[in-house]
């Protein structure tokens, strides 16, 4: 139960923003990802910017600002619909290298991190073996935000990571957590089912059977 309340908190922290309309105006990268997007960032309104290398590039000097912090939520967003190979290990790189008592957007962007390789690992650009780590906590992570640290910080990171994996939309993802479904704590079931239910989606609308 007391994960649970910490999942609707996070979900919260991504979700509960101030948002502005972008209208149909074109912006440059910094202008994009230092915006507000009232329905998320999507595959069609990353795509000027996922794919553009000078872009890319932006985005990860971005995420190597702390100063930069309120704008690092999106431009993981935008980064998870990149077909650049360099993408998905900066990524982890990223999400490694952050230590110490994070700011929220900060913290924002560091859980938008398995979301990102999730949609990556849907167009075959991230391994979902790193998805699987995240899951089974078995990467370390340094850094914190309020009562979000060790276990607890490692366990909210593992079901956003479950999250990712129904992103992806992979049968090896689905192996994973049908293999692993019973062996899961009682508060993740909720995570995986969904993350299935994805995963199934996503297999229907390409004609495959589960």
């Amino acid at each position: 139960m007391f994960f649970r309340h910490i999942l609707v908190a996070i979900t919260v922290l991504l979700t509960a923003i101030p948002t502005i309309s972008l209208a149909s105006v074109e912006l440059d990268v910094k202008s994009f990802v230092a915006t507000r997007h009232i329905h998320g960032i999507t595959a069609e309104t990353a795509r000027p910017y996922a794919n553009d290398r000078k872009s890319i590039e932006t985005l990860f000097s971005i995420l190597n600002d702390r100063a930069q912090s309120a704008a690092w939520q999106n431009a993981v967003s935008v980064l998870g619909y990149s077909s650049a190979d360099d993408v998905a290990p900066r990524l982890i790189s990223f999400l490694s290298n952050l230590s110490g008592e994070l700011d929220v957007d900060a913290f924002r962007g560091a859980l938008s991190v398995p979301l990102a390789l999730g949609n990556l690992a849907a167009n075959e650009k991230s391994d979902l073996a790193i998805l699987i780590d995240l899951v089974n906590q078995e990467k370390s992570l340094s850094f914190s935000y309020q009562r979000y640290s060790g276990p607890t910080l490692t366990e909210a990171v593992a079901r956003l990571a479950i999250q990712g994996i129904g992103f992806s939309g992979t049968d090896s993802g689905r192996q994973f957590l049908e293999k692993n479904s019973s062996v899961f704590k009682d508060d993740w079931k909720d995570n995986v089912r969904e993350a299935l239910t994805q995963i199934n989606a996503k297999a229907a609308d390409r004609g495959e059977e589960k």
